[in-house]
């Protein structure tokens, strides 16, 4: 956006043989020559600090024994197993505002990445960044906030990245229903892309 990079990451799961609670998901705006703090800081802060720390765990060490330089904040951050995946910048002002963000949110594989613990309702739909204030709001979301298959009804499921036209349209790709906890399988014919216009 404008000469700047930006990406999105996924942090660390309550799993493997390191599991790290509470890290929240990142949109790092990327610069030559910085180091973003993998494995022993999230979001800028030192995993040791007992936020990250799981339940019934020891607390965290450091992997790394010295480091090059104090990482960056987030240049903002998500909460986590948001899922934070696909964006796009809005450069059409009859839509919105210029260079706001808008990013997809795939939600929470609880219980397989939370250590054990139901957490369906992070993520699920599309938020904007304002660019300017780094405020981040919801843009598309069910009522409930949750996946439109937990509910039984119409909506967004897992929304996996957004795209705009050369024109006045964003589409939203969803990945469709997936079943919770159990890694790769989806059910076929459940994805759509949405296409989303300004109310005139």
């Amino acid at each position: 956006m404008y000469g700047r990079l930006f990406c999105t990451n996924h942090r660390a799961d309550v799993r493997g043989s390191r599991p790290i609670d509470n890290c929240p998901d990142e949109f790092q705006l990327i610069k030559p020559g910085i180091w973003y703090g993998w494995p022993d800081y999230s979001g800028g802060y030192p995993v040791t600090l007992p936020i990250f720390k799981p339940e019934n765990a020891p607390p965290l060490e450091f992997l790394l024994a010295k480091y090059p330089m104090v990482p960056p904040k987030s240049f903002v951050s998500f909460p986590n197993h948001a899922a934070n995946m696909g964006f796009d910048f809005n450069y059409n002002c009859d839509f919105g505002p210029l260079g706001d963000a808008y990013i997809a949110l795939f939600g929470s594989e609880a219980p397989e990445t939370t250590g054990g613990k139901p957490l369906p309702c992070v993520g699920h739909r599309v938020s904007k960044i304002d660019m300017n204030t780094k405020k981040v709001s919801d843009f598309a979301i069910n009522k409930s906030g949750c996946p439109a298959s937990l509910t039984g009804s119409g909506g967004l499921e897992r929304p996996i990245d957004v795209v705009f036209d050369n024109y006045e349209y964003m589409y939203i790709v969803d990945f469709g229903i997936g079943a919770e906890g159990e890694e790769e399988e989806w059910l076929p014919n459940t994805g759509v892309i949405w296409k989303v216009s300004r109310i005139k």
